[in-house]
């Protein structure tokens, strides 16, 4: 059985990722690749031949991207390895995922073995394995490379990209400094590592919200609780908010998670001698158009099986010379803009669909503008609006 996975949503961009315990090591011999059903007739895992073996699903968005991106040199390696991509019963709409792209992999649901023989209990998750069925390399989908596959074909063996998480910090002796509940606040700022294995998680609704941070900058969780907007906040503080570090852990209940992260700044301010506040102001904003409708192309993203609304995924310019924006709202792609380029944008409308934004090449903020419209039908217009800031002073 499968054990219970751990969803982490990952700042603004929702980025769903599910991470792996227990997994099989580069130089173990690899498991057998059993299947309940192949999406190619009559299939079977060759012999004797290397493998790339792609654990997704197709609600996860990082999964999505990798297969987009192996999916463009599949062809110049199809004779030297076996693209093979596995997926387990949350994935929907299977066939449909596939015909979308025109995907060149060989497509397998896992029977309830392999993903567990394998020691993959998230994703997105990859492995090179060479003819002799041992395991040389391990990573994710879009670690998967040319350069990589060049590499393994010239010495056989490979550089390992995949570090295993390290354990959680655990809290010293010292116990954590309290805020008091207020009303329906519970929270602990403090000036340690709080026990958990990743910087950032949280969870908002309605009825019970939560929010914790891992000992960072104050600035930095000011940000995150700012919906990731870093350049819309305005430093007047003479207080050193980027090298004081703490650690915040709030359970809410009752309360919109707007004006939850609103409250949990102030608390916050209250605490380290700053006063926050929200203040519209006259600027350059690029307006987001969309001028030709029909070039946008509808999220190949789904739910995972039994719930709603897929995963979302976007790569770094800062990394790469492309961008990729996996189940975006026209929204959301406006934030990424002004979070990638460090320019103010804003969608002029609120539609609520999601969309594929892949590689669009993005050497700079002009030529990125051109192939965007180019390829995407959307202009970026300059203009000037107010914008909400927020002040810390």
């Amino acid at each position: 059985m499968y054990k219970k996975l751990l969803l982490i949503v990952l700042l603004s961009l929702n980025i769903t990722l599910l991470f792996a315990q227990n997994e099989l090591k580069v130089g173990a011999q690899a498991p057998k690749i059993e299947f309940q059903k192949s999406y190619t007739k009559n299939y079977k895992v060759p012999k004797g031949k290397p493998i790339i073996l792609d654990f997704w699903a197709t609600w996860c968005g990082p999964c999505v991207a990798g297969l987009i991106e192996t999916n463009d040199f599949i062809d110049r390696y199809k004779d030297k390895f076996e693209f093979i991509a596995i997926t387990d019963t949350t994935s929907v709409n299977i066939e449909k995922f596939i015909k979308s792209q025109n995907f060149k992999h060989q497509f397998l649901l896992d029977n309830g073995k392999t993903f567990e023989n394998f020691g993959v209990f998230g994703i997105p998750r990859a492995y090179l394995i060479d003819k002799d069925g041992i395991i040389k390399w391990s990573g994710n989908g879009r670690q998967v490379t040319p350069e990589l596959l060049d590499k393994f074909l010239i010495t056989g063996e490979t550089k390992t990209v995949y570090n295993p998480n390290t354990s959680p910090a655990k809290l010293s002796d010292r116990k954590l400094t309290a805020i008091p509940a207020m009303g329906t606040f519970n929270v602990h700022i403090l000036e340690e590592k709080l026990p958990m294995k990743y910087s950032l998680s949280w969870s908002l609704k309605p009825d019970t919200s939560m929010f914790k941070a891992q000992l960072a900058p104050i600035s930095e969780i000011i940000a995150a609780l700012y919906n990731n907007q870093h350049n819309r906040i305005i430093y007047q503080s003479d207080k050193d908010l980027t090298n004081k570090k703490i650690a915040v852990d709030a359970l809410v209940t009752n309360t919109d998670p707007d004006k939850m992260k609103s409250q949990l700044i102030g608390m916050i301010g209250e605490r380290y001698g700053f006063k926050a506040s929200v203040q519209d102001i006259d600027t350059v904003v690029y307006s987001l158009k969309v001028v030709a409708p029909d070039k946008l192309a509808p999220t190949i993203m789904t739910g995972k099986k039994g719930s709603d609304g897929g995963g979302k995924f976007s790569n770094s310019i800062r990394a790469e010379s492309f961008l990729t924006v996996m189940n975006a709202t026209l929204t959301e792609l406006a934030a990424n803009f002004e979070r990638q380029f460090g320019v103010f944008c804003k969608a002029e409308t609120d539609d609520k669909n999601g969309y594929d934004f892949l590689q669009v090449p993005a050497q700079d903020f002009e030529s990125f503008k051109a192939n965007l419209l180019k390829k995407y039908g959307i202009e970026l217009v300059k203009t000037r609006q107010k914008l909400t800031f927020l002040i810390i002073e």
